[in-house]
């Protein structure tokens, strides 16, 4: 609970919605892009920064992943931090 002088704070009933959305089946809230198996995604910082992959399922619960990286003569898993990667449209 936020409060201000000892007073709770209000919050807009849409970024309740918003925060409620996010919520997952064990009553985390999810920050960031909703990956499903198969999104595109590119990794914005780090190592393999600006390479493409495909998402292919969550690592464990330290918000870490798996994506399919798929590059000339080359094609393996790669296991990096939610944070580090962007959902590709299209």
């Amino acid at each position: 609970m936020v409060t201000f002088g000892g007073h709770p704070a209000s919050v807009d009933e849409e970024i309740i919605e918003i925060i409620q959305a996010r919520v997952d089946q064990n009553g985390f809230v999810r920050i960031g892009d909703d990956l499903k198996h198969g999104d595109k995604v590119i990794v914005k910082a780090g190592p393999f920064r600006n390479l493409l992959g495909i998402f292919e399922r969550e690592h464990d619960e330290n918000e870490r992943i798996i994506i399919l990286l798929a590059a000339i003569n080359y094609q393996g898993r790669l296991v990096v931090k939610r944070d580090l990667v962007q959902k590709v449209s299209g």
